[in-house]
């Protein structure tokens, strides 16, 4: 029997978004902190030794999106950063202690506080906590597109199945049990046939949505955008 998989780490209250208003009706995210404490950095330790995953919510994912598409353009390239901070007591972590500094051209810079260095063994806890955070955060945006993506095929193949079996409905007594069994089998097999054809409709559509985020009519609309990059969630594969 195989073992289920770790719940997720619920650390979301520790993970936010800096933000810039950049108008009365439109704000733009300028970086992300994690803010943890020595009891989250040992949940964080245990997590990934023992292979958890990190939960983020939908409106997380979406927002996650959001700065991973559109980075702080006033930095040269334009940046995503990733800072941690460090509550070891009520007078520690007003500071972020690492940093990470991912660039759109390809560049990364990694800083680590002269504080934090003065302490090696923490200081190696908490860099491999915020590369982890990191590392899960941009490999989320992958898995959740893969579940939409099986979702939407079992979806499918369920209603085609109901939609046959309640068509039959008045003849079942007189229907052959050899149709009921190929149309059982049908249901299984959809799925696996649906993937592939799905998966070619996917990138077209995405890329049709995108083009309307950053130059089409959803690119001076705040809400609409953000709403179409929750969509976007769905539909990356």
């Amino acid at each position: 029997m195989l073992a289920s998989p770790p719940p997720a780490l619920h650390l979301e209250s520790s993970i936010r978004f800096v933000k810039e208003r950049l108008s009365r009706q439109r704000t733009a995210i300028c970086g992300l902190n994690f803010h943890i404490d020595a009891a989250e950095l040992a949940q964080i330790e245990a997590a990934r030794d023992r292979g958890q995953s990190l939960y983020l919510s939908a409106r997380f994912l979406s927002d996650l999106r959001a700065y991973i598409l559109f980075p702080r353009w006033g930095t040269a390239p334009p940046t995503l950063t990733f800072s941690t901070y460090y509550y070891a007591s009520a007078e520690v972590g007003g500071e972020p202690l690492v940093r990470s500094s991912i660039a759109i051209d390809g560049d990364v810079l990694h800083q680590i506080c002269d504080r934090c260095l003065a302490d090696p063994e923490l200081a190696l806890s908490l860099t491999g906590a915020h590369y982890w955070l990191i590392d899960q955060l941009l490999s989320r945006l992958r898995l959740e597109a893969q579940a939409a993506l099986d979702r939407l095929t079992r979806s499918l193949a369920i209603a085609i199945f109901l939609i046959c079996a309640l068509s039959q409905f008045p003849q079942w007594r007189q229907l052959n049990w050899l149709s009921m069994l190929g149309s059982a089998l049908l249901t299984w097999g959809l799925p696996k046939l649906a993937r592939p054809l799905l998966a070619r409709i996917w990138p077209q559509i995405q890329r049709w949505l995108l083009r309307q985020i950053l130059n089409g009519l959803l690119s001076n609309r705040d809400r609409l955008r953000r709403l179409a990059l929750a969509l976007l969630s769905r539909l990356d594969y």
